[in-house]
C-alpha cells in the first residue's frame, strides 16, 4: 500500500478515537495499519505525557514530541501532494526528505 494511502487510513482510525480512551477495537485497528514496535513506542510517549498538541493561530495542528534527546515537531495535516506529513526528526529527514540517488540520472537539469 502506498505511504499516502496508509497515512490516510491511519488518520481515519485515529479520528475514531476519543480523547482519554482507547478501546480494544480501536487498538486492534491501529495494529492493522501501524507496525507493532512503532505503535508501542507511540503509546508509551502518550502514557508518559510526552506529546503536546498545539493549534497555531491560523488553525494548523502540530504535535511536539518530547524525546529523550530533543523535542520534535510533527505535522500530520497534508501540506501538499508530495509530502502528506512532516517530522523534524533526523529519521524523517533521512528516509523521506533526502533525494533518491537513483533518480538523478533521469532528471533533465536544463
Amino acid at each position: 500500500m502506498p505511504l499516502k494511502d496508509l497515512s490516510l487510513l491511519a488518520s481515519a482510525v485515529l479520528d475514531l478515537i476519543q480523547p482519554g480512551t482507547l478501546s480494544d477495537g480501536a487498538l486492534f485497528k491501529l495494529q492493522c495499519v501501524i507496525p507493532e514496535k512503532l505503535l508501542t513506542s507511540a503509546l508509551d510517549l502518550i502514557d508518559r505525557e510526552n506529546v503536546v498538541k498545539l493549534t497555531t493561530p491560523w488553525g494548523r495542528t502540530e504535535y511536539q514530541i518530547l524525546g529523550s534527546a530533543a523535542i520534535h515537531t510533527v505535522i500530520l495535516e497534508p501540506r501538499n501532494n508530495y509530502m502528506p506529513s512532516y517530522c523534524s526528526c533526523s529519521a524523517f529527514a533521512h528516509l523521506v526528505l533526502e533525494p533518491d540517488p537513483h533518480s538523478m540520472g533521469s532528471v533533465n537539469m536544463f
